[in-house]
């Protein structure tokens, strides 16, 4: 029952293609000049890494994989280069690995007696890798949105 809740919830729509996407994409406005899209394709520097990390707020729960953020922090002299080689490699091919982007939901209720799932709010516990590449991004990307 939860399963098709959520699943009509936040399906995509049907008919929703790569195709379209991408002509849907040049049909808009562009609104970067070429040196910001390079800087968008470009290598991930090691301080560029840390300086992510740094953004992470210290002593929050932990992921999925239970490690706290500041983990990559504390021990970024020892693991830094496996991190960006890990991070270099979803950047470069365009694709993480599954266990990268799986997510665990929680039901939090909304209620003191919830009889229906609108009475949950979900929560996502996603890993701290993908929660990494996903601040790397959008720092890429906040630049050049007005």
């Amino acid at each position: 029952m939860g399963i098709r809740h959520f699943s009509d919830i936040y399906k995509a729509p049907i008919g929703i293609t790569l195709p379209s996407i991408i002509r849907t994409a040049e049909a808009l406005p562009r609104f970067g000049d070429l040196d910001e899209v390079e800087n968008l394709n470009s290598r991930v520097s090691r301080e560029e890494l840390e300086a992510v990390l740094k953004c992470f707020k210290k002593d929050k729960s932990t992921g999925l994989d239970g490690w706290l953020t500041e983990f990559y922090s504390s021990f970024f002299e020892l693991i830094g280069d496996n991190l960006l080689q890990t991070i270099e490699e979803c950047r470069r091919s365009g694709r993480m690995l599954v266990a990268f982007n799986s997510t665990f939901l929680a039901f939090i209720p909304k209620t003191d007696n919830p009889s229906s799932f609108d009475d949950y709010w979900p929560i996502s516990l996603y890993k701290n890798i993908y929660k990494i590449i996903s601040k790397k991004i959008s720092l890429r990307i906040k630049p050049i949105l007005s």
